[in-house]
Formats: structure tokens, C-alpha cells, sequence
């Protein structure tokens, strides 16, 4: 998946009959749906090894948008809840930790995912995430990140 997903197929010879491929496929928007909210469940999964592939093929298909060459599968700009997920799941278990609670197993596992996630995409493209996720997410981010790690 992570590869259709950074790199998706050609399409089928264009319908005017004269056998040139129209482009690389694209998702229809219901399909798209439905692999983000997916890969979102996947990145928070308790097993490590699918928080693994999860965040792999999340970073995949934003880098592969970012690299251009005509290819969009799931950029960042088409992909609104994904920074606001990674973030509500840092912040989550940010206030656990603020509050003196030990972390409960999916809260980990949240947070784990998603740090990973953020990283993958973080050092893949890292000038489309500053572009498209703006200055107010790293402001929410920093603090998040100081109060796990203290």
C-alpha cells in the first residue's frame, strides 16, 4: 500500500482512442477518506510494528507529493486532519504527564505513533510541512514535546 500510495499506477489510455495514458491515477476523494482515517487509526495502533508501517506510509505519500513529478496521492493540503490528529495525540499525552498520571498503554502507543509519524515526515519534507502546517503548530508542538520529555 505504502508504495501505490507514493507512487500511484499510470492511468488507463485516455478515452479519446489515441492509447496515451491520461496521467497518474488519482484517488476519488471517498477513497482518499477513507485510507487517511485508516492510516490515522494504524499510527495509533498498540502493535509497534503497524504504528511502524503506518507511519511510513503516511511520510511516503506526503513526500511523494512533495518530490512533484506530477504525483499527489495524499499531501499535507488535502490531508487537513492529519497535523491536528499528531498533535491532539502529543497534546494528550503531554497532560497526562503534566498531571503526574503514568501514561496508560494507549496514550502511549498514541503518542509514540505519532512522534514517529511527525519525525518521518519531518526529515522527508520538511519545506512542505513548514509550508503547510504554519507557524501556530509548532508553537502548539514545542511546549507538548518539552513536557513528555521532562
Amino acid at each position: 500500500m505504502k508504495n501505490a500510495l507514493a507512487i500511484p499506477p499510470p492511468a488507463p489510455p485516455a478515452a479519446d482512442g489515441s492509447g496515451v495514458p491520461g496521467g497518474p491515477m488519482r484517488l476519488p476523494d471517498d477513497v482518499s477518506a477513507e485510507i487517511r482515517g485508516n492510516l490515522l487509526r494504524s499510527v495509533v495502533d498498540p502493535q509497534v510494528a503497524v504504528r511502524r508501517v503506518a507511519s511510513s506510509a503516511v511520510s511516503a505519500s506526503c513526500v511523494a507529493s512533495a518530490a512533484g513529478e506530477g504525483r499527489e496521492s495524499l499531501p499535507l493540503s488535502r490531508w487537513p486532519e492529519l497535523l491536528p490528529f499528531l498533535l491532539g495525540c502529543v497534546e494528550s499525552a503531554s497532560a497526562e504527564v503534566a498531571a503526574g498520571r503514568p501514561l496508560s498503554a494507549e496514550a502511549a502507543a498514541a503518542m509514540d505513533g505519532s512522534l514517529l509519524t511527525l519525525r518521518k515526515v519531518l526529515e522527508d519534507a520538511p519545506a512542505q510541512f513548514e509550508r503547510e502546517s504554519g507557524p501556530a503548530f509548532a508553537t502548539r508542538l514545542v511546549p507538548a514535546l518539552l513536557t513528555c520529555l521532562s
